[in-house]
Order: C-alpha cells, then sequence, then structure tokens
C-alpha cells in the first residue's frame, strides 16, 4: 500500500466536458479520486450559461473559466500543471 503523494495535486484545465455531459462528470470523478489532481480552471462549454454551470459544479473559481480554448491557453499557461 502506498502513502498519498507529499506535494499539492497538480492543477489540471479542461476542455469540454460540460456538467450537462456524461464524460466531463466522469473525467472530473477520475481527476478527483486519488487527490493528486485538481481541475483548477476550464473552458467546459462555448455556451455559457453552461460554462458557468460546470465551473460551479466542479468547484473552479469563476474567475478560471474561458469563453475559448485561446483564452484559456493564455491565461493559463502558467498556472496549470
Amino acid at each position: 500500500r502506498t502513502s498519498a503523494a507529499p506535494h499539492a495535486p497538480l492543477a489540471v484545465a479542461c476542455l469540454g466536458g460540460g456538467y450537462n455531459s456524461a464524460i466531463g462528470r466522469t473525467h472530473v470523478a477520475a481527476l478527483s479520486m486519488d487527490r493528486r489532481f485538481q481541475v483548477a480552471a476550464g473552458c467546459f462549454s462555448l455556451d455559457a450559461e453552461e460554462n458557468a454551470l460546470s465551473a460551479s459544479r466542479y468547484g473552479v473559481d469563476p474567475t478560471r473559466v474561458y469563453a475559448s480554448l485561446e483564452e484559456m491557453l493564455s491565461e493559463e499557461a502558467e498556472r496549470v500543471d
């Protein structure tokens, strides 16, 4: 049996996988299972309401939710692992 990692979880940014999609909830659940990853940012949907809802349900700070991949990459390049 191994112990939990002694370091902070790796910060992940997600593209797609809105809360109303089965794959989105599955990926977020899988990322959080061993507490080694944290969904820190995302562009979960091109629909603004779905994007905001997804961030809220996934526990992502609203200031780290983006309307496009390009915007997310520009803002998060130095902040995610």
